[in-house]
């Protein structure tokens, strides 16, 4: 039986897989500008023993270092009760080379990444976020870079000192800023028709419901997204940037934050038509998706 659409005039977005690379192991992380960690410096090991680092990794568009990364922490993003999550970047010199060998041009490039840390967070309340989530991403690994965002691995740092407590960190690319609920009806018509594709994809292939697609939990990845970050700016425009997100039509939505996903059997066949009347949760068969539809403001009034 194939799967429910959303009918909203756009094309899907291409839901292909991704080849799996599991080559980093060490992820060394400093801070830039005014922005500020607990630790000035730390570098993590990935967890390689630890049931929830069976992540399938996935290659970004460049291939990452096969032993390590070295990245700038550039904003917080975010300050949840669980965990923090900081936007990172990646520094990268193209060099070309002429035809005697010697280099004649070097292009600067920026890869941008998400880390999500629980410095300074229970002991005990990691087991049931950071740990949890990787294995979900583990799950989704199919999905990595389409629906939801490329995971490199959960890491574990051991420093010395007042943070003597191991510290653990989950590795995400970066796709672009959240959209926020109150701005989720006003979305361009495609990239509602997008969100809604990836629902229901998600669901089918992860077997999975989100559980909490709403509260920036969704978030929109423009063109302006995959420019090069300049040193001069980025440092005080990172933070500004994730939060002001005017979407255009071509931008691509991904879903984040996994710690909430449960197995999930979608029994909905409904297709989503703009301007139809609403159907009852009921008669939908799908409360996430259902919520979903009802949040974008695609449905007309009740039938």
């Amino acid at each position: 039986m194939s799967s429910p659409t959303s009918s909203l005039s756009s094309s899907p977005a291409s839901l292909g897989s991704t080849s799996p690379n599991d080559e980093l192991h060490l992820l060394s992380v400093t801070c830039a500008g005014s922005v500020r960690l607990p630790l000035p410096h730390v570098t993590f090991r990935r967890l390689s023993v630890h049931p929830a680092s069976r992540v399938a990794t996935v290659a970004a568009d460049a291939p990452l270092d096969a032993r390590s990364l070295r990245l700038t922490v550039t904003a917080l993003l975010h300050e949840g009760v669980n965990a923090r999550l900081y936007r990172a970047h990646e520094d990268l010199d193209d060099a070309r080379m002429d035809v005697c060998g010697a280099e004649k041009t070097t292009t600067h490039r920026s890869r941008e990444f998400v880390l999500k840390t629980d410095f300074l967070f229970a002991e005990g309340r990691r087991e049931d976020t950071l740990a949890r989530e990787a294995t979900h991403y583990g799950t989704a690994a199919s999905l990595q870079g389409v629906v939801i965002p490329r995971c490199f691995g959960l890491f574990e740092a051991r420093p010395k000192g007042p943070f003597g407590r191991p510290i653990r960190c989950l590795l995400l690319e970066y796709c672009g800023a959240p959209l926020r609920a109150r701005k989720l009806s006003s979305l361009p018509r495609q990239v509602k028709a997008r969100i809604i594709d990836k629902a229901f994809y998600f669901h089918d292939v992860a077997g999975m419901a989100h559980g909490n697609l709403w509260d920036g939990h969704l978030l929109a990845r423009s063109s302006c997204d995959d420019a090069p970050a300049h040193r001069s700016t980025i440092h005080d425009s990172c933070k500004a940037l994730h939060e002001r997100i005017e979407p255009a039509a071509d931008s691509e939505p991904f879903f984040v934050d996994l710690s909430d996903c449960t197995q999930h059997a979608c029994h909905c066949t409904m297709e989503v038509v703009e301007g139809d009347p609403k159907p009852s949760p009921s008669e939908f068969k799908c409360k996430e998706v259902w919520e979903l539809v009802c949040a974008l403001g695609v449905w007309g009034s009740e039938s």
